[in-house]
């Protein structure tokens, strides 16, 4: 009995060190003067020094929000970890993914194509270029 208890943690710790990190951090964008969630589902990795990943980054339809993809997606999780890839899911507060030229506070391009990659290039570890190798 003892070694069936012993087996099953260390079963149950094998699979807890292999799933991967979802952080939900706050981004801060300059352009509209105002913060948003967002979620980073970092993979998990064997070394101690995490290797540069590539990084997705996946943008919610109208009515969603930044956490949707991994409440209907758990498996994305499972994704960071097989391709050893940052998944990004950024808040889009149901407006459209561009620059308003007339209202300062709706600059969604510039926070998600300028602001979002340049947060998580400098808090994770991610690779410089875009090629998948």
């Amino acid at each position: 009995m003892q070694r069936l208890f012993l087996l099953l943690l260390f079963s149950l710790t094998l699979l807890s060190v292999q799933a991967a990190v979802v952080d939900t951090v706050w981004i801060e964008s300059k352009a509209m003067k105002k913060s948003f969630r967002c979620v980073v589902i970092q993979p998990t990795t064997s070394s101690p020094q995490k290797a540069p990943c590539p990084v997705t980054y996946l943008l919610h339809g109208y009515g969603g929000w930044y956490a949707n993809w991994i409440i209907r997606v758990p498996a994305l999780k499972d994704y960071a970890d097989r391709y050893q890839m940052l998944i990004v899911c950024p808040e889009g507060n149901n407006d459209w993914y561009l620059n308003s030229p007339e209202i300062d506070s709706l600059q969604w391009e510039t926070y998600i194509a300028v602001e979002i990659p340049a947060y998580i290039d400098n808090h994770y570890p991610t690779k410089s270029y875009r090629d998948w190798e």
